[in-house]
Formats: C-alpha cells, structure tokens, sequence
C-alpha cells in the first residue's frame, strides 16, 4: 500500500517542527539552508526568484567585557600600568621580576592554587606593583603585601620554584 502525502501538510508539519525547536538564527542554521528554506517558501507563493540570502556571521574571540569594574581585565590593566611605572623607577630588573611573578602564578605552576588563593595571589601582586610605582611608595606596606603574596606562593612548590629567582629582585623595594 502506497500512501500519498500532500507537500504542503509535510511542509507545514516541518514548520511546526521547526517552531517547536526554537528561533532559527543565531548560528542555529547553516547560510546554504537558509537560503533553501527561502526559495521553497517564494515557491509556495508562486513568485519563484532565486535568491541568496545575506547572512551576517559575527566571530568574537576573547573576553566578554562586561562589568569590567575589579574584574580580571580591570587587574591586568592596573597590573600592566604599575610595571611600566615600576620599570621607570626601579628599573628592568624589578618589572621583569613582577611579570616573572604574574606569569608563573596565571601558568601551569599557578594553577595548583585553588580558584580563591590564585585570585589573592594576583591581587596581592597588583597592589605591589601599584604601591611599589608611587613615587613616595610605603616600604612597609610593600613588604607586608609581599608578605601575604610570597606565603601564598611557598604553599605550592611548583610556583615557589618558578618566582625563587624573581622574589629577591621584587624584595629589594623593601629593603
């Protein structure tokens, strides 16, 4: 026994299907069903044009920048501000110690932190580098913050492994 379907009711099934699943568009479809879709519908309208239809493909790569306030990138950015101005008051050596320093504890060796202690670490750090930039910088302060930054560091042997060399050059803002 043959059954005979009428297109259009498939159509429409297809339709509620479709509807039922969601929105189509925000990547849902590919371009090439989009346009297919398009031509079957202009079809069904008895005005059949071939047409192409424009989708616009939006690729972002990276951080979504949203609330930004004492966020990561707010850090890095304050960060990155203080060793520049570290470097042109103490020199090379103490901003390639800084960076030597956030570089081990954002890599491999950092991540024996957990989530919390890591994001201590690097706060801890950022505030030397701010403090330790100001022309008229507590040493005091510097040290106690370098205090807290390198017990967090030596309870991870990986990490006090890889800012042994650099912890030195950072002391000598305290020193």
């Amino acid at each position: 026994m043959t059954a005979h379907f009428n297109k259009y009711d498939v159509i429409m099934k297809v339709l509620e299907i479709i509807q039922q699943d969601g929105p189509i568009g925000a990547g849902s479809a590919q371009p090439e069903s989009i346009t297919q879709i398009t031509n079957i519908f202009h079809r069904l309208d008895g005005n059949f044009v071939q047409q192409q239809v424009e989708v616009e493909e939006v690729i972002v790569e990276g951080d979504k920048f949203e609330n930004i306030n004492q966020s990561v990138i707010a850090t890095r950015g304050a960060f990155a501000h203080g060793v520049i101005t570290i470097k042109e008051r103490h020199g090379d050596d103490v901003a390639s110690a800084f960076k030597t320093i956030e570089s081990a504890l954002n890599g491999e060796a950092g991540s024996r932190l957990t989530a919390e202690q890591r994001k201590e670490a690097l706060d801890l750090l950022g505030e030397m580098a701010q403090q330790g930039s100001k022309p008229d910088f507590s040493k005091s302060v510097v040290k106690s913050l370098g205090s807290g930054l390198w017990t967090l560091i030596t309870s991870v042997e990986p990490l006090s492994k890889a800012c042994t060399v650099a912890w030195p050059i950072i002391s000598k803002l305290w020193s």
